[in-house]
């Protein structure tokens, strides 16, 4: 599995703030959404690659839920962000169902 990865430069931290502490699942998506309007370059090469030992149901809705509460905090709210979301969840439902 591949995870995809960003380098930061420090005034940009500095501007913008460190990873949220509060969130549990998806500090990573919540500092995303922050450096979204960055300048950025990308670098299409393979830098690491892991394995993936799975993820709970359970964590994969609170995952999902992080990551909406973090969209809608800043861009707002959005129907079709609350209709994608759910739409994930029922398909979560069966491919990780055991």
């Amino acid at each position: 599995m591949y995870q995809q990865t960003w380098f930061v430069r420090k005034d940009v931290y500095n501007r913008l703030g460190l990873y949220n502490e509060k969130y549990v699942y998806s500090k990573e998506y919540d500092m995303l959404c922050r450096i979204a309007r960055e300048k950025y370059k990308y670098i299409n090469k393979l830098l690491v690659c892991y394995i993936d030992w799975g993820i709970t149901k359970n964590q994969y809705h609170n995952y999902l839920n992080e990551n909406l509460a973090i969209y809608e905090s800043h861009f707002g709210k959005s129907v079709k962000a609350r209709l994608w979301y759910k739409l994930i969840k029922i398909k979560s439902i069966f491919l990780l169902s055991k």
